[in-house]
């Protein structure tokens, strides 16, 4: 049995070592399509650029990887603890934080999770996990350095992004 809190370094050593992966991935591997998805889902979301959508999608980019690895996290708490309602319905959550970025495979991959919580295959569910972790730093890089391209995103002074 996984413990679901060690998928990911806690405090702040782990989060440092976490930023310092994000950076450190291999970002051209990641599929052409995946960046463009990601690129056209910033400008749908971004939309005519108000201080009020810039800030949105600042607030949506910054705070994802956290929230996806918290919700990853939950769906496999929940499988081990043979939760598989629970394990679902955090699973469907994080795909649609996937979705809402652009995440086309890593949005596959938590479809399937889902899809294996739902026929209750909670050690799959296990399993599938470690992989999906694995696939959350480097879509998150992805998001960021797409963001790059956006000025506008970019942090007004003395406020740090992703730190």
């Amino acid at each position: 049995m996984t413990d679901a809190s060690a998928l990911r370094p806690s405090g702040d050593a782990g989060r440092a070592s976490l930023v310092s992966q994000r950076v450190a991935v291999d970002v051209p591997r990641m599929a052409t399509s995946e960046r463009v998805s990601v690129r056209e889902r910033l400008e749908e979301i971004i939309g005519v650029r108000t201080p009020g959508e810039v800030a949105l999608v600042r607030r949506i980019t910054t705070s994802f990887y956290d929230q996806a690895t918290g919700l990853l996290e939950a769906t496999v708490a929940a499988a081990e603890a043979g939760d598989a309602a629970g394990a679902r319905h955090h699973a469907h959550s994080l795909k649609g934080k996937v979705v809402n970025l652009g995440g086309i495979e890593v949005a596959r991959q938590c479809q399937e999770l889902e899809a294996l919580a739902r026929a209750g295959d909670c050690p799959a569910v296990i399993r599938l996990g470690t992989a999906v972790m694995a696939a959350l730093a480097p879509f998150q890089a992805l998001v960021d350095q797409v963001c790059g391209e956006f000025p506008e995103l970019a942090a007004p002074t003395g406020e740090a992004v992703n730190a």
